[in-house]
């Protein structure tokens, strides 16, 4: 399988009670970019196709984050599973939690989103064919703010397909739809997910975590296996 689990929990098993020094996050992310080595933690990331690249002759799941809103430019590796969530960690301790496809939780890129609670049958979490995916579903985004609970922004999403297109990362291409997921309610706004086809896998998306951090460029680098 393709996880980063083996060679980042070697490099994570001297760290006291799971904390992850800044040097050892920097030197994950040196063999996601390629370079073996310790990476400066806000240094310029290689080119989307290098990273690509590098993930996968490494073996290693791994992503990359752009946020417009913040302007945060990371990749991240996946170290640990837990049920359906899949954790990311990247330079700087940021760290995000993805279930499935869904961005259900972010640390330290700005603004935290908590988590995101979904009903069953979320095409974004459950990977299945576009032609299956339901008409529309009920969200519910946690970010800080004041009580227990923070602030709650729930959100009723509906789905349309907009063009064809293809992810020129991989070779050869994959042929993908771009989706527009239209989400409306306590916010307005619109997630983007280029979606293959035949099985709901989803390779890149542009994805809302909050009224301050915003949205989310998302692209897979180098796919979780189990």
């Amino acid at each position: 399988m393709k996880l980063g689990l083996a060679a980042s929990l070697a490099l994570l098993a001297g760290c006291s009670q799971g904390n992850v020094s800044a040097p050892i996050v920097s030197t994950i992310i040196g063999r996601v970019t390629g370079a073996d080595q310790a990476a400066e933690p806000e240094a310029a990331l290689p080119p989307a196709a290098a990273l690509r690249e590098g993930a996968a002759e490494r073996g290693i799941a791994a992503i990359r984050i752009t946020t417009p809103n913040t302007r945060v430019n990371d990749a991240l590796m996946a170290i640990a599973l837990e049920d359906d969530r899949l954790t990311y960690l990247g330079r700087s301790n940021r760290t995000v939690v993805v279930r499935g496809s869904l961005m259900s939780t972010t640390h330290s890129f700005g603004f935290d989103l908590n988590s995101v609670v979904t009903g069953p049958g979320d095409p974004i979490v459950i990977t299945m064919p576009l032609a299956n995916w339901p008409a529309s579903v009920t969200r519910t985004y946690q970010t800080a703010g004041l009580g227990p609970n923070g602030t709650q922004t729930t959100v009723t999403c509906t789905y349309q397909i907009e063009q064809d297109d293809v992810i020129d990362l991989f070779t050869p291409p994959i042929p993908v739809k771009r989706v527009a997921e239209h989400c409306r309610g306590d916010a307005d706004f619109v997630n983007r997910y280029s979606v293959e086809a035949a099985t709901g896998l989803i390779w890149d998306s542009l994805q809302w975590t909050g009224p301050e951090q915003g949205s989310m460029l998302i692209e897979v680098l180098e796919p979780f296996e189990m």
